[in-house]
């Protein structure tokens, strides 16, 4: 099976806010952000109660509330302004260049403006699926991102199901995924 498609950089952002989202490591990450500067602040409100300037321990928990609550919005946008500027830097010259998805009974291959990332089947070690895009993950740690706007998308969604049923590889489907 073969399909042929063209990558946008809008394509390589979506597969990049994907994957932090759904990563231990990421989640663990932002998470502490959140939290740690906020106990912090508390800290010094709590401090500033104990040799009794009240004012100043008024100002640390509403700085710290603030934090909690203000900071998810922020740290959204600092993502996306990150993972744009990567982007453009790494895969710059393969947007809007055709893309080649080849489907083998053993083999899956993406060729995009003359770069080949080929893996056995059985090196696919995920395949994630949200509402615009499919993105398969290969053990080399690289990804195949596919949009759905892709002519022969469902003969393709079915393969891939044939493909995770036969090798045990997870086929997670996200439907209400949106980057948070």
């Amino acid at each position: 099976m073969t399909l042929e498609y063209n990558t946008v950089e809008q394509d390589y952002l979506t597969f990049h806010l994907f994957e932090s989202s759904v990563s231990v490591r990421s989640k663990r990450t932002r998470r502490r952000s959140r939290v740690n500067i906020a106990v912090l602040l508390l800290v010094a409100a709590i401090y500033n109660i104990i040799i009794a300037d009240y004012i100043a321990a008024s100002l640390f928990t509403l700085a710290a509330a603030l934090w909690y609550l203000l900071w998810p919005r922020y740290e959204k946008h600092f993502y996306l302004r990150h993972y744009k500027s990567a982007i453009k830097e790494s895969y710059g010259k393969i947007f809007g260049n055709a893309t080649t998805l080849q489907l083998t009974p053993d083999h899956i291959s993406d060729i995009t403006a003359g770069n080949e990332i080929s893996s056995p089947l059985s090196g696919i070690t995920a395949i994630n699926e949200i509402p615009d895009y499919i993105f398969i993950k290969l053990q080399i740690g690289m990804g195949i991102i596919i949009p759905k706007t892709t002519p022969g998308i469902e003969e393709l969604r079915t393969k891939l199901h044939e493909i995770a049923t036969t090798f045990s590889i997870p086929y997670n489907v996200y439907d209400k995924w949106a980057w948070k």
